[in-house]
């Protein structure tokens, strides 16, 4: 099925993928939430229609905290899910 040349490169690509993962996750906590990440939390706490209004009058762009105000609804509204970047 795969050559054992190939079989190394992708178990080489897997552990790497792991090793990445795991240093990412253990160390996404160690420091404070920045200004940038708590401005982001707290609009996208509001509902659309207002995130759309906040948004009319400061000069973010509105998608980006209705992405993130999606991708918090899916995976949780924790430290983790908010440093998604």
């Amino acid at each position: 099925m795969f050559s054992s040349k190939d079989f190394r490169f992708y178990v080489a690509w897997v552990c790497l993928f792991i090793f990445a993962s795991l240093f990412f996750i253990i160390g996404i906590d160690h420091e404070s939430i920045w200004f940038d990440e708590s401005h982001t939390y707290a609009v996208m706490n509001h509902s659309f229609g207002e995130i759309i209004n906040i948004c009319a009058e400061d000069n973010h762009p509105p998608l980006n905290f209705i992405m993130a105000k999606v991708f918090v609804f899916i995976f949780g509204n924790n430290l983790l899910a908010l440093r998604r970047k």
